[in-house]
């Protein structure tokens, strides 16, 4: 129903690009021909279309989608929405995969399990306190919270935070927080990496987090942020 894509190589043969567990398929089944899709495709763009399809397995549990998605990301040096273009997903929803890596390697195994769903990952990591994202985490697991519970009880403690039945004071601490996450946002797609800007209660000052993965993406962030070695 869905052909294979391979690429020309030596001597008439054709290289598997795209659809190994097909092909393995149909050879279990005795199939003496199956449907394929020949396209011309350097290394580069081989190597991008196997991870795609592998991306988009339905076996992958929400913790392995989003580290492919990452992968993606810095191997091939992507966005978020050259991701999401090419496996066929909004924007937001690649981020909000991307999102649960950012959550505590306990909370990411329980996800991984199934114990806790994508979405409430989603809900858990729009807590900063990782101390409060495993009280939340009890609390799902123990009174079988759905996602739409969850997310109320994230924003009850946010609203506490902010202090009880102060809207003005909710509003306030609301929008630099959506303000904040935005530029994170954008940030990471510029550089093309995971970033977090931690401002101080005061407002006037905080940090710039930029994470890197491994040394050749580490010289990448430094070659877009304008810096040469000598």
């Amino acid at each position: 129903m869905q052909p294979i894509v391979v690429r020309p190589a030596q001597d008439g043969v054709h290289e598997l690009i795209a659809g190994e567990r097909r092909w393995r398929a149909a050879r279990l089944a005795g199939l003496d021909t199956i449907p394929a899709v020949v396209r011309e495709a350097s290394d580069r763009q081989s190597a991008e279309l196997a991870l795609i399809e592998n991306v988009q397995r339905s076996d992958l549990n929400p913790i392995e989608r989003a580290s492919a998605f990452r992968t993606l990301m810095h191997s091939f040096s992507l966005t978020q929405s050259d991701v999401a273009d090419r496996v066929g997903l909004d924007r937001a929803s690649v981020a909000n995969f991307l999102r649960l890596l950012e959550l505590p390697d306990d909370v990411r195994t329980m996800i991984a399990d199934g114990v806790l769903s994508a979405g409430h990952g989603k809900m858990l990591a729009s807590v900063a306190d990782p101390e409060r994202q495993r009280e939340l985490v009890k609390r799902i697991v123990s009174e079988h919270l759905s996602v739409r519970q969850t997310e109320k009880a994230v924003r009850d403690f946010s609203e506490k935070r902010a202090g009880p039945n102060d809207e003005s004071s909710n509003s306030k601490q609301a929008t630099p927080d959506a303000n904040i996450r935005d530029l994170e946002t954008k940030l990471g797609e510029h550089l093309q990496t995971r970033v977090r800007v931690d401002v101080a209660s005061s407002g006037k000052k905080g940090k710039l987090i930029i994470e890197f993965f491994d040394l050749e993406q580490f010289d990448g962030l430094m070659s877009r942020l304008g810096f040469e070695s000598s």
